[in-house]
């Protein structure tokens, strides 16, 4: 996708903050912001963003007044494209055990193991990154004015409650039957006065905010409606089945493929039939009819 953005109008609570979201990676092996904030006049000073690295972790950053306050860079690399991964920062400086002012939970655990990390938060330390007229919001890149970074996946839910600090179970639970972490499409949450919820779901108005603070976000770039969600996984082309010079050329968030040499390329979905009814739709445009085979195989490992 492309970014969404919109500038703070009004004072935030200084010590809380929960952000949550789901992501499916595509286009792997380059860093992609997921969201920001940054202020407008001063941005390499006072910056909060999480991004994916090119080595597939997720960092979480943190930059206040020229000094860098907190980061937490995962272990586990997130370069799977076939289903979906719920993220939650929470945020509450007001607590007495310096290691849980910043938690990072995934898929509804704490996530405790981290190849980078930071923390200098004193207890109460106060929130700056969105209580100034310039500060700014991006979902789908990390940083506005840097198009290198944009999102270049799906996205869905996207929570910022301002003044509360909550933690995975309020956006999610595990399902009794498989054990899968699953999306509560309604949580009960407060978003205080700078809080939002973006659902994604209003093709013309993707940046319409649903938390009741009427502060939609403005669309700029490259940025798609999708019915690919959480709760209903869709399938993609699969980019991780090749890594090598035998893989076509993915784009369009792996909905497309190019093979510029007209010789055979495999190109699978990300989920695998075992039984039920299905349906598929595609478009070929090859020189050559030759190279063009579309269909059901068995899965070769």
């Amino acid at each position: 996708m492309g970014k969404l953005a919109l500038a703070s109008t009004n004072s935030a609570t200084p010590t809380k903050a929960t952000f949550s979201w789901w992501f499916k990676a595509t286009d792997n092996g380059v860093q992609q912001g997921h969201w920001g904030w940054h202020r407008g006049n001063d941005a390499s000073n006072y910056w909060m963003a999480v991004y994916k690295s090119s080595n597939g972790s997720i960092y979480f950053n943190w930059k206040q007044g020229g000094s860098s306050i907190a980061t937490l860079g995962s272990e586990q690399k997130f370069n799977d494209s076939t289903g979906w991964t719920h993220m939650v920062i929470t945020i509450d400086t007001t607590l007495a055990t310096a290691a849980d002012r910043v938690k990072m939970f995934v898929n509804g655990v704490r996530n405790e193991w981290f190849e980078d990390s930071l923390d200098t938060i004193t207890q109460d330390f106060t929130i700056q990154c969105w209580n100034n007229a310039y500060d700014q919001l991006e979902v789908g890149t990390d940083y506005v004015s840097n198009s290198a970074h944009d999102f270049k996946g799906y996205l869905a839910h996207w929570h910022f409650c301002d003044g509360y600090a909550y933690e995975a179970s309020s956006f999610g639970s595990f399902d009794s039957t498989t054990g899968i972490w699953k999306p509560n499409t309604a949580p009960s949450v407060s978003y205080g006065s700078e809080g939002r919820f973006l659902k994604f779901e209003n093709a013309s108005n993707l940046g319409l905010d649903s938390s009741g603070n009427s502060k939609n976000l403005t669309k700029s770039g490259d940025v798609i409606h999708a019915n690919d969600a959480p709760s209903n996984n869709f399938p993609v082309l699969n980019s991780d089945w090749l890594s090598n010079s035998n893989a076509p050329v993915f784009s369009n968030y792996e909905t497309t493929i190019y093979i510029p040499d007209n010789a055979w390329r495999t190109a699978p979905g990300t989920i695998a039939l075992t039984k039920g009814k299905w349906y598929f739709e595609l478009s070929s445009h090859s020189q050559s009819a030759n190279y063009v085979h579309i269909g059901i195989s068995s899965i070769i490992f």
